[in-house]
């Protein structure tokens, strides 16, 4: 079956199943608590162990950032930062302190670049790494006994010429269905399109809260997760303006970064949530403002036996 056909199917496997609009997994809403600067924590039955937090960022150059994203790491508790535009040459794996290491592939002339940073804890867990192109690859990692697949992507600016937009998506195909359907899979990147606020004939991979118009590029993302039954988290509760956006310049605001993951695994993430990276925390450009997507991702059950949901 090729691409094209692929997309033409509504949901997994050609089914019709559909992500709720607004609506968590579990049975109704619980109570949550609050740790540092507000944000839900994991009860006392939930331990850390049990919770794996992943992130996305595009960190617009990693030189004379890494100390700077790492600190900002230990500090919002990720464990897996999936960051783009890392704009460093070559690929390798390197320290970027206190432990943590990043896998990394960019290209000669310093642009673009791609790379999973991972904390200093995982770091041994680390069983493969596959690296496509400056513009995407992916780690797998073994926790608590489950594979779990880290994809991070930077796709294609709208302004690109189509042909370099085929290229990247027919890359991101292979690598995708190159995972097994038994392993978990999070995909965080910059996409550089908008899904838009409503699903829009796409109810079973956006949950029908997400932000502004749709265009080209945001059409094809969508197509791509029927493609390959995944669910755009962004899209999935409902959420204030601040939560939603994920770049603002020049009094601009879009939702171009996402994190993907299956359907079938949608109901593993514990929280989902946008947080902003100060520029007290991370140096940058002055007139740009980059948000964290994290997600927590475990198996954690409340005290009554169901699943535990914490949404900011």
């Amino acid at each position: 079956m090729d691409r094209t056909e692929k997309k033409k199917m509504n949901g997994v496997n050609g089914s019709s199943g559909s992500v709720g609009r607004g609506t968590a997994p579990g049975r109704g809403r619980v109570p949550i608590s609050h740790g540092h600067q507000g944000l839900p924590r994991p009860s006392a039955s939930e331990t850390p162990k049990s919770i794996l937090s992943i992130a996305s960022l595009n960190v617009e150059t990693m030189t004379g950032k890494s100390r700077e994203i790492v600190e900002v790491m230990k500090k919002r508790r990720v464990d897996v930062a999936c960051v783009q535009e890392v704009r460093w040459k070559g690929e390798r794996a390197r320290e970027v302190g206190d432990g943590y290491k990043i896998y990394y592939v960019g290209e000669q002339s310093g642009r673009n670049g791609v790379g999973v940073i991972v904390n200093c804890s995982l770091v041994v867990s680390v069983v493969e790494v596959k690296r496509c192109s400056s513009r995407l690859m992916k780690i797998k990692l073994v926790w608590n006994g489950i594979v779990v697949n880290a994809v991070s992507a930077y796709a294609p600016q709208v302004g690109l010429c189509d042909e370099e937009k085929e290229k990247f998506w027919t890359m991101f195909d292979i690598l995708v269905s190159g995972i097994s359907g038994g392993e978990k899979l999070v995909i965080g990147g910059d996409l550089n399109g908008h899904v838009g606020r409503e699903s829009g004939g796409f109810s079973t991979v956006h949950g029908g809260w997400g932000y502004g118009s749709r265009n080209k590029e945001g059409e094809t993302i969508l197509e791509e997760a029927v493609a390959h039954g995944l669910v755009v988290l962004n899209t999935i509760f409902k959420k204030r303006e601040e939560h939603l956006v994920t770049y603002e310049s020049g009094g601009r605001k879009a939702q171009i970064d996402y994190i993907m993951t299956r359907m079938q695994d949608r109901r593993s993430i514990l929280l989902y949530t946008v947080q902003t990276v100060k520029s007290c925390e991370l140096s940058g450009k002055r007139n740009s403002i980059r948000w964290w997507l994290r997600i927590w991702y475990g198996e954690g059950r409340s005290r009554r036996g169901r699943r535990r949901i914490w949404m900011q």
